[in-house]
């Protein structure tokens, strides 16, 4: 396999994350006031709850794959084990369920944290494959590069398609198809990603120690703040667009 096409291959991985994150990010709000009729206040409670528990997950499987060692490697593993669970979460998390609120709450609360959690362990592991692909600078840029254009070309696809087969069909048929996609391209990159032996000793860390380093670099803090920014302010937009649409401009999405 050439140089080109293992770039295209590991970029093309990027469309795990950026098709399920994009749906969930415009509709799946949506879905839970409007289709499964929650409040908007418990609604948002399951991001928040999804969201928190992620923070500690990622640190968490960064450090698992660090350290992990097989004859396929220490990332692509991760592929494999996450291809049927993300299916499985996935297709599940947009199903209509007819509990009492509590417990519809409880429900997709804890299905959103389980899809989180198999979501760290694919995307934890193929973000870090970026730096054992090459120990150039420019060809790791490179290579990031073509895992940009994947997710912007997939973010597009992503804002329009899913919810094309929701209005003929249903959310759960979307997710479905939605989930069947995720779990054939885990599949792939699992097939066709390759990793450099990596002979690295790792010495003993602490999770406040690795804290007290992000904050204790200037750079980092600046970056941190920025991209936490515009990470919520995307999300805000996300979120609510669709109201926007729907119940201001008084168009059906």
């Amino acid at each position: 396999m050439n140089v080109f096409v293992r770039k295209i291959a590991y970029g093309s991985g990027e469309s795990v994350p950026v098709v399920a994150n994009t749906v969930i990010g415009l509709y799946f709000l949506y879905f839970l006031t409007d289709i499964v009729g929650m409040s908007p206040l418990l609604a948002g409670s399951v991001f928040m709850i999804g969201r928190t528990w992620d923070a500690f997950t990622d640190p968490a499987m960064g450090l698992i794959s660090d350290r992990t060692r097989t004859r396929w490697g220490r990332r692509r593993p991760y592929f494999l084990f996450a291809a049927v669970p993300l299916f499985i979460a996935y297709s599940f998390l947009w199903q209509e369920v007819q509990f009492n609120e509590p417990l519809t709450f409880i429900y997709y609360s804890l299905l959103y944290m389980v899809f989180m959690m198999v979501m760290t362990m694919y995307h934890v592991p193929y973000i870090s494959m970026i730096t054992e692909y090459s120990t150039d600078y420019m060809e790791r840029t490179s290579i990031n590069n073509f895992r940009i254009f994947f997710q912007l070309f997939f973010g597009l696809l992503a804002a329009v398609v899913p919810k094309m087969i929701a209005d003929n069909t249903s959310f759960s048929t979307m997710a479905f198809y939605v989930g069947l996609f995720i779990f054939v391209v885990a599949i792939i990159q699992f097939t066709v990603t390759k990793e450099r032996p990596v002979t690295i000793k790792y010495e003993k860390i602490t999770f406040k120690g690795e804290l007290s380093s992000v904050f204790a670099n200037k750079a980092m803090r600046y970056l941190l703040f920025i991209y936490v920014g515009c990470y919520a302010a995307a999300n805000v937009i996300e979120g609510f667009v669709i109201y926007y649409m729907k119940y201001y401009l008084n168009r059906e999405v």
